[in-house]
């Protein structure tokens, strides 16, 4: 966790230990709840195209794949980077046959 999540963690704990029936309303900074928001979905760890294009390409090799296909293959994935959201991409790998 860096150091930016640690801090809005601190702040939202902060506010949800102030919040009580006299006192009924929390105050968050955006910036703090889309840190936090992210880390619990991403498990901590930033998504990058880059990092998507280094486990194909270490997979591709790891099966014997030639580089003429791993050029193919990365560039198509290039391609489904500027076409496709994550939303979309996680829907099209949950729907597919592997």
């Amino acid at each position: 966790m860096n150091a930016k999540t640690k801090e809005a963690m601190f702040n939202l704990k902060d506010e949800l230990n102030s919040f009580s029936a006299e006192h009924p309303t929390i105050t968050v900074k955006r910036s703090d709840l889309e840190a936090v928001v992210k880390h619990l979905f991403n498990n901590g760890d930033e998504w990058s195209n880059q990092a998507a294009l280094g486990y194909a390409i270490a997979a591709a090799e790891r099966i014997w794949t030639s580089d003429i296909f791993i050029k193919q293959f990365i560039s198509a994935m290039e391609i489904e980077f500027d076409e496709r959201n994550l939303e979309s991409a996680a829907e099209y790998y949950r729907e597919s046959k592997y």
